[in-house]
């Protein structure tokens, strides 16, 4: 874990401009997540590849708060850097359409769950279809998806059984 803060100049700036050092005095739980980013053995392994040692310093609290966030109701989301991103949501040619463009240049393989996402309009819906599926990833249907989750871990319970 890094041994440095905040420097006290870049504090004083800070209180000096706002009156005040935190923007937040509370936070409220059914209005907050965390989001961990990375924290796979391809950065916190002792030799990986994308090594950041510091990292291993940081599991402890990581896991400290996530328990305590999970008993305030507090969602946890793992971004990991190789698994895939399913984007849902409204609206789909804005904040999905952003959502999985940015997800695709992160290096994640893209689907757009074309039955989970909603827009003002037939026209807008279908125009982040088309550039989702032309440029940034894939379009599927809600089943799509279901059938090639399970289909992978249908093979995977296959191979269990032949050895």
């Amino acid at each position: 874990m890094h041994s440095v803060t905040v420097r006290k100049e870049i504090a004083d700036r800070v209180l000096q401009r706002r009156g005040r050092y935190h923007l937040f005095d509370r936070l409220e739980p059914d209005r907050t997540a965390l989001i961990v980013i990375d924290m796979q053995s391809a950065f916190c392994a002792l030799g990986a590849p994308a090594e950041v040692p510091a990292a291993r310093g940081i599991v402890e609290p990581i896991n400290r708060l996530t328990a305590e966030l999970r008993a305030l109701g507090v969602p946890v989301i793992w971004v990991l850097h190789a698994n895939t991103v399913l984007v849902a949501g409204t609206k789909t040619n804005v904040c999905c359409e952003s959502t999985a463009r940015d997800a695709m240049m992160l290096d994640f393989k893209v689907v757009l769950v074309e039955d989970c996402c909603a827009a003002l309009s037939d026209d807008e819906h279908r125009s982040a279809l088309e550039n989702v599926i032309q440029q940034f990833g894939d379009v599927m249907t809600a089943d799509e998806v279901l059938s090639r989750l399970r289909r992978l871990e249908n093979d995977r319970a296959g191979r269990r059984s032949n050895t």
